[in-house]
């Protein structure tokens, strides 16, 4: 009976908590880029056998002109798993959002799986400070980060104790997947390989490296002969070449923004490292309250107040409470990590087998640190999944070299509790936030549609969840050197603010006369009760050196504008609405 009952377990939570992660993504409407993947899901529906629309690629306006859908970075999986739903379902973002489920599934039971391989008394605790963390639990959305995960996991799940060359085969088809459904799977066939080097078949690993390898370069063949070249190879090169000169002073940033987001991603979880490091319970006690003082710093005090300010503002040279309490979390967070590695390479087991394991899994470690830097081409949080994995492995296993198995101190069960409080107050953070853009929107429209002229059309400028539901509203997207506005039509154009960033629209007032009836701001800022305002992780999580902080002021400002005379939207470099 024990048996039975683990054996349910194994099973049963995992899928609750694949549930979980999909009925929260489920409740958050489209944000960030994912109007992009909806966009190109749909051009598959219309043409499935040409992913990027007839060559050279059907043209939609996503960064600041008019290109081609080729010219834009999305590899085909998750697109066409999207059209597929769009197929069963229609274009109902709740229902498409559970159709992602399977990635959740996949996701959760691999965990599952290599949880019970290398901490096999953790893997509950594992399960739970990994997809109920802030690195996993808001960032489902309709990304590539976590279908590529869940696909690259499922890969060395197969490949774990593969003796066949059918589990290779299937595991080298299921990482080339994970590859073509986001390059940074890239990782996956070298933590392949060092299976086979420490705990597996060399021969195994090999075989399924290569049938990854011949599945992704048969994906770029099939687009080649389309489209007269390579999507990996295209951006691969235009990545390179925007990096001329550059490049030291990039990846020195990027290791800036991999502390800043440790910071507020691995604080609590990195606990489990420093207890594993010999550090008292009463550690872990003081680093909680510590992190619980941020939190309620957060809320308490936004990011206008600096601490030290120097340089340019829009070079980031300034220092305000947040960012320095994320940057001595997320070195304390590295320095628990690199500890435990440097713990479990010392230590000195009986047997082969765990040694051969703890060397695996420091040399993963050092692989998924490698690729975020070879791979990463600006920072957010989800650039750190893969680390965050890993992590997460070596600190609990580092943990139970300390302690064993069996009992657990009890001191494990709040740091596991406190990652999960701190996960859900990421994920209702970024549901509030993600509402603005969409409530936004749909507001501007409807008060244009209580004016008495109203019937005239609606355009709009706009990105990321703006361009998804003006699109949806009907609105007709201004693309520079594309659109011809008459006179009377209303024209709807963010202001003052990065979010939402608009394409590269020129407006001239002094040409152009448009007549503002009367300027219409709307302007959202979520609050509490007690009218503290919350949080923003829009324009920060997705995109930035820190996943959180607080901003003043509204998250989004739109006017409306009515055209006097009929004029052509020209282009320029800067997205600022001309005065």
């Amino acid at each position: 009976m024990p048996e039975f009952y683990a054996a349910r377990n194994s099973f049963l939570v995992p899928l609750g908590l694949a549930a979980l992660l999909t009925v929260v993504n489920a409740l958050k409407p489209v944000v960030v880029d994912d109007t992009a993947y909806l966009i190109f899901a749909q051009q598959i529906v219309a043409t499935p056998l040409q992913p990027y629309g007839p060559a050279p690629g059907t043209e939609i306006c996503w960064y600041q002109q008019a290109e081609p859908a080729f010219e834009i970075l999305l590899p085909p999986v998750l697109p066409y798993w999207l059209s597929l739903g769009m197929h069963l379902f229609g274009e109902s973002i709740p229902l498409l959002k559970l159709w992602m489920f399977p990635f959740a599934w996949l996701f959760s039971s691999s965990l599952a799986f290599i949880l019970g391989k290398i901490v096999p008394g953790f893997r509950i605790e594992g399960l739970l400070l990994l997809l109920l963390s802030p690195t996993f639990l808001p960032s489902m959305n309709f990304m590539l980060d976590i279908p590529a995960l869940a696909l690259g996991l499922t890969g060395i799940r197969v490949l774990w104790d593969a003796k066949s060359d059918y589990k290779a085969i299937l595991s080298g088809l299921i990482t080339g997947l994970a590859m073509q459904t986001k390059y940074t799977a890239f990782s996956i066939p070298c933590i392949l390989l060092l299976m086979g080097l420490f705990i597996g078949s060399l021969r195994c690993s090999i075989l399924a490296i290569t049938t990854a390898a011949a599945l992704f370069c048969g994906w770029e063949l099939y687009v080649y002969r389309i489209y007269g070249h390579s999507h990996f190879l295209f951006h691969a090169l235009a990545q390179n070449d925007s990096l001329q000169g550059v490049f030291f002073e990039e990846k020195w940033k990027l290791a800036l923004a991999l502390i800043g987001n440790l910071g507020g991603l691995f604080a609590v979880p990195s606990l489990v490292g420093w207890l594993a490091l010999g550090f008292g319970k009463r550690f872990a006690y003081i680093g909680l309250g510590l992190i619980g003082l941020y939190v309620l710093a957060l809320i308490g005090f936004p990011d206008s107040i600096y601490v030290l300010k120097t340089g340019d503002e829009e070079e980031h040279g300034r220092l305000t409470i947040n960012s320095l309490s994320l940057m001595c979390l997320g070195t304390s967070s590295a320095l628990a990590v690199l500890g435990s590695a440097f713990k479990l390479g010392i230590s000195q087991r009986p047997d082969a087998a765990n040694r051969s394991l703890d060397r695996f899994l420091i040399l993963w470690l050092f692989v998924e640190l490698g690729c975020y830097f070879a791979l990463t081409p600006f920072p957010a949080s989800r650039r750190l999944m893969g680390l965050v994995v890993i992590g997460t492995l070596v600190c609990l296993r580092a943990f139970q070299l300390r302690f064993g198995a069996l009992p657990k101190p009890n001191c494990l069960r709040y740091v596991v509790a406190a990652a999960v409080v701190i996960g859900f107050f990421f994920a209702f953070v970024d549901l509030m936030d993600a509402h603005v853009e969409k409530n936004a929107i749909e507001e501007a429209k409807e008060w244009i549609l209580q004016q008495p002229d109203h019937e005239f059309p609606i355009w709009f400028a706009g990105h990321w969840g703006v361009q998804w539901y003006g699109r949806e509203a009907g609105m007709k997207e201004l693309w520079p050197e594309k659109s011809l506005v008459h006179r009377g039509d209303w024209v709807i154009l963010p202001k003052g603010l990065w979010r939402p960033s608009t394409q590269a629209v020129k407006i001239d007032p002094a040409l152009l006369r448009l007549k503002e009836i009367p300027i219409t701001r709307l302007a959202y800022g979520i609050s509490l009760p007690i009218h503290t305002p919350l949080p923003n992780t829009i324009s920060t999580y997705y995109g930035g050196k820190y996943p959180i902080n607080r901003l003043t002021g509204p998250r989004v400002v739109l006017i409306v504008y009515r055209a006097e005379h009929d004029f052509e939207v020209r282009s320029r470099a800067s997205s600022e609405v001309e005065k």
